[in-house]
């Protein structure tokens, strides 16, 4: 359990301990937490999915349709 916690408190991409201080993204596929800036970088490079479990980091058109939709 301590190695799960510690990798919750880690970013994947550079290593870093994730802080209150820093910016953190969470992915809405897998709410796995990220430092802003790392994520932003992972995305730029053409990455598509979650750095630790490979989740996609957008919907696909399949999973498209199980999205709430709302109309104004």
């Amino acid at each position: 359990a301590a190695g799960a916690a510690a990798a919750s408190t880690c970013c994947a991409v550079c290593l870093g301990a994730l802080e209150a201080r820093h910016r953190v993204r969470e992915l809405g596929n897998c709410a796995h937490a990220f430092h802003k800036a790392c994520i932003d970088k992972w995305v730029d490079k053409g990455q598509a999915t979650c750095p630790l479990c490979r989740a996609l980091l957008l919907p696909t058109d399949a999973d498209a349709g199980k999205l709430p939709s709302f109309s104004f």
